[in-house]
């Protein structure tokens, strides 16, 4: 029976294509056609499927893909070989491609603060009401890939001027409908055809938003069908419906009940299948992408079942001179000529406020990584959902089209730390964007804690280099007293309360690199509690002033593997009016951390040194200025230094140096051990040596660090300082504000 099909296939092949010959041009013969059905990870099959298609030689006259099916198939249409798209499967780091995150080193300066140390963010509009995303994903990364993809042909709209004919389905979100795209910015396109409904958000393209296509028609055969091509070769990788006991979960009910609603479209598509490859993928799932070598090499095993149907086809084809398609080997541009760049979805006005964060100039030739650089510096703003680039053709040569998805401009943000002596800490966030005034913001933290805190600051955005604001300060530390003969804190603690208010001016260098000068007044008390309505002064009305640098291109707070990160601060107090005399107190605390992984594969091993020097220039001896040598913690009170094997703030003095390398060991994803060495020497007295070793320690430590699913970091470590009794044990959960 099959031999009887063939063989008719054969000759209503042979008369179809003497046919075309004879009665049209041979470049809008449509032959064979490709259908790709959708299905997540598991459609990376299509790729081991298409290698041995390219090896048998058989002509593609056109390619219909819906969802995973349109991205294999348009890269196909594209002229991208099999052999690119394995080696792009398997070099992806999918986490990163099908998620939102923005890495740390493009962050603006306060949502590095709010992504490192808050677990939880919500957008709040401006009635007041928390505002959830219409998707868990945003899509981004996969927009800056596709358009990296398509960068060849950005001047063809036309999906019929491909290499190979292209179109692909998409629902209409407004109307349920399928919709074909045939024409239009390809990376939009498919896009919209593979954007699963909830898990990620609608695909707005014009005045219209689409969802995923494989809702309602995912086997688009008949599609092929209708635009004139004979005979299709179908590759699915769907499953067949579940039976009744096996459908447990939610998440099973929903697959069940999208695979019942396109039932009827896959038998069709099935029915005017000429020659139907279904792969064995069974134990695999729509998420499967790390498994994609296995799933890629189970395409190959489908199509060479039917090798013998496929190159009967492919001699029929070529005997009567239909040449077979050949990959083109197709690679993305390194570069482009851009004339100019144009915006969509943002005023001129606001563009210009965060045109510092382009990092590129036009008209002249731009790297396509620039011009992704600059767009993660755009989204580290959060002033937006989501931002996107279009190559588009220009008279001569490119535009650069952004295209921004604004955004609520208020967010509240929730977070919690544990630090030994510190206890627990909730803290809370509330920012709201151009608030009173168009560029600006107001944002308040407040940690609730034994030791409490508020940090309040109005900042406005000026030519976009320059920020001024106001901000207020309190924060409490314990003046913690120890023992001489070992290192554990009495019960009995003072507190140390401080207040800071003034105003600042702040300089934007680069998109990670600040120059801050700031006027202040400030008060210091010592209690014995925060409720405590009296207090011992320490200085108590003082003018004050600082000069903060901050250069941060470090990756990771709590587990860095590559960049850096460098943070003087110099700060002085020039009036104490509680005593109404001129009395001078400066110091400078510079803390500088570099981070870079060995290139050898698979060693998964970082390097870590840290350096941190204070000085004390004038003055001497005035507690809120000194600087504290002890505990892991890193604190926004910079005079806080850490130095394992010493209990918090174990030391003070007026001047010291430290150093520490720690050698960071991921064993398994996003476990860590930690070996450190560091070294310290400190002295009240800037004229003595402070390299004399009169005052210095040694330690060594050990840590175990979890970067937790909800990207909570944990840290348990032991550390012994050489020389002194004992070992200090320290338990950090989370990051500190």
């Amino acid at each position: 029976m099959r031999s009887l099909k063939i063989t008719a296939l054969l000759i209503a092949l042979t008369l179809t294509c003497n046919l075309f010959l004879f009665g049209q041009e041979k470049d809008d013969d449509r032959v064979v056609g490709l259908a790709l059905s959708g299905g997540g990870a598991k459609g990376l099959a299509y790729i081991g499927m298409l290698e041995v298609i390219d090896s048998i030689g058989l002509p593609i006259d056109y390619i219909a893909g819906t969802s995973i099916g349109s991205i294999i198939g348009g890269m196909t249409a594209l002229g991208y070989s099999p052999s690119y798209l394995q080696n792009l499967a398997g070099s992806m780091n999918w986490g990163y491609l099908l998620g939102n995150k923005v890495e740390r080193e493009y962050l603006s300066e306060s949502e590095k603060i709010l992504r490192t140390c808050y677990q939880i963010t919500f957008s709040v509009a401006k009635d007041f009401k928390i505002q959830l995303s219409s998707g868990v994903l945003n899509g981004q990364h996969i927009d800056d890939l596709f358009t990296r993809l398509y960068s060849p042909y950005y001047k063809i709209t036309d999906f019929s001027q491909l290499p190979v004919p292209f179109l692909c389905i998409a629902i209409d979100l407004s109307t349920g409908k399928p919709v074909e795209f045939t024409e239009g910015y390809l990376p939009d396109a498919i896009r919209a055809s593979m954007n699963v409904p909830l898990a990620m958000k609608p695909k707005q393209i014009g005045d219209k938003r689409y969802i995923d296509g494989g809702i309602v028609n995912n086997f688009p055969v008949q599609n092929l069908k209708e635009r004139g091509v004979k005979y299709v070769v179908g590759l699915d990788v769907q499953h067949d419906l579940q039976v009744p006991d096996s459908i447990q979960t939610v998440f099973e009910v929903a697959r069940q009940f999208m695979d019942v609603g396109r039932k009827s479209v896959n038998e069709t598509g099935r029915a005017l299948t000429d020659i139907y490859i279904q792969p064995d993928i069974r134990g695999m799932n729509m998420g499967s992408f790390a498994q994609n070598k296995s799933i890629i090499e189970r395409g190959k095993e489908a199509v060479l079942k039917h090798v013998d149907d496929l190159s009967a086809m492919a001699d029929s084809l070529k005997s009567l001179g239909h040449k077979p398609y050949k990959f083109l080997n197709t690679v993305p541009l390194d570069s482009v000529y851009v004339e100019k760049i144009e915006v969509e979805g943002l005023s001129k006005n606001d563009f210009n406020n965060v045109r510092h964060k382009i990092t590129f100039n036009v008209p002249g030739y731009v790297q396509l990584d620039e011009i992704e650089r600059s767009l993660n510096y755009l989204r580290g703003t959060f002033y937006f959902e989501t931002v996107t680039y279009q190559l588009a053709p220009g008279e001569n040569d490119a535009i650069v089209i952004f295209r921004f998805e604004k955004m609520p401009p208020n967010t509240v943000s929730a977070g919690m730390n544990f630090f030994r002596y510190k206890y627990a800490t909730l803290m809370l966030n509330a920012t709201f964007r151009h608030f009173g005034k168009l560029n600006s913001a107001f944002s308040i933290d407040l940690g609730i804690s034994t030791f409490p805190y508020m940090y309040a600051e109005y900042v406005v955005v000026r030519k976009n280099f320059f920020d001024f604001g106001v901000a207020a300060d309190v924060y409490s530390l314990p003046l913690l007293k120890y023992s001489s003969e070992n290192n554990i804190p009495p019960s009995s603690k003072l507190i140390m309360l401080n207040t800071v208010t003034g105003v600042f001016a702040k300089a934007n260098l680069s998109p990670y690199t600040s120059l801050s000068l700031s006027a202040d007044f400030e008060t210091f008390s010592r209690v014995s509690s925060i409720s405590s309505v009296t207090a011992q002064s320490l200085g108590n009305l003082c003018l004050s002033s600082q000069l903060t640098l901050d250069v941060d291109k470090i990756d990771n707070m709590a587990f860095p593997k590559k960049g850096y990160r460098v943070y003087s601060r110099t700060k002085g107090i020039f009036y104490d009016f509680s005593a109404n005399n001129s009395k001078p107190f400066m110091t400078t605390c510079f803390n500088a951390t570099f981070a870079t992984t060995t290139e050898m594969k698979r060693t998964n091993l970082s390097f870590i040194t840290e350096a941190n020097l204070g000085l004390t220039l004038f003055g001497g001896d005035f507690l809120p200025y000194m600087f504290y040598l002890g505990g892991i913690e890193r604190h926004r009170f910079m005079n806080l230094i850490p130095f394992g094997g010493m209990g918090m703030m174990r030391e003070k003095t007026n001047n010291l140096l430290s150093v520490r390398e720690n050698v960071q060991f991921e064993f398994v994803k996003n476990h860590y051990t930690i070996l450190t060495a560091e070294a310290a020497t400190w002295h009240d007295d800037l004229t003595e040596e402070i390299l004399s070793f009169d005052n210095t320690c040694f330690s060594l430590g050990l840590t175990y660090g979890w970067n937790t699913p909800v990207m909570i970091p944990l840290k348990l470590s032991a550390f012994k300082a050489i020389g002194r009794k004992g070992f200090e044990f320290y338990l950090s959960i989370g990051l500190s504000f």
